[in-house]
């Protein structure tokens, strides 16, 4: 590993007075989990496919300096409807099943729209008829890393609980929902830090937790 030597030159002091930061650091029973970006384990060995062959033109410039490419990543979501169940699902080229799937495709994407400016649209999208089970691949793409599976599952979770376990007009069997995997119960063991800065005037009690304005904020919060 390359150690780094930094050297700080003299310059003048300036004098600087903060105004006073809250933290709050509230425990969540769901939430999300802060995704961090991975280097693929076999990085260092593709370094040699980068060589110039004999006679090919090379351009020298910083490799740092490369932005990288568009990418995108595909998640499926899963949940399962309790007031369409029919026969006419089995057929994709019947009326019902075309104008449900419409109607579902619509709701995913005006979610995640919101949510996500990153999203693409919504892939296949496929009915189980015996379970009224619905299986839609959601498209993420830009240069940043799209979010997690559990971000997603997050999402629609929150949407869906807000207006009483339904999607658009569709009731949802709240249990059912997945993402690639993670469900609610995996959502329920984690634990996420919500780190706040006040713009109001500060108020010394706010730094000690169990003082009336410190609680009153923490209720404030929690209820948005």
């Amino acid at each position: 590993m390359a150690a780094l030597q930094w050297t700080v030159q003299p310059g003048p002091v300036v004098p600087a007075h903060p105004a006073p930061l809250t933290t709050l650091s509230l425990g969540c029973a769901s939430g999300l989990p802060a995704g961090c970006p991975s280097v693929p384990g076999g990085a260092a060995s593709s370094q040699s496919s980068f060589l110039p062959h004999p006679g090919q033109a090379v351009s020298l410039r910083d490799s740092g300096s490369r932005s990288p490419g568009p990418s995108r990543v595909t998640h499926s979501v899963t949940f399962r409807i309790t007031n369409e169940a029919s026969a006419a699902l089995r057929n994709p080229a019947s009326l019902e099943y075309q104008l449900l799937s419409e109607n579902i495709r619509h709701q995913l994407q005006s979610i995640y729209h919101e949510a996500f400016s990153s999203f693409e649209g919504v892939g296949v999208l496929l009915f189980r008829p015996d379970s009224a089970a619905v299986n839609a691949s959601l498209v993420f793409g830009g240069l940043a890393p799209g979010p997690s599976a559990r971000e997603v599952l997050w999402t629609l979770y929150r949407k869906v609980k807000a207006a009483g376990k339904m999607l658009g007009n569709l009731s949802l069997d709240e249990s059912s929902l997945a993402s690639d995997g993670s469900n609610l119960t995996d959502l329920a063991l984690e634990t996420i830090s919500i780190h706040l800065m006040l713009m109001r005037l500060f108020q010394p009690p706010l730094v000690l937790p169990g003082s009336a304005p410190f609680v009153l904020l923490e209720k404030t919060i929690l209820r948005q």
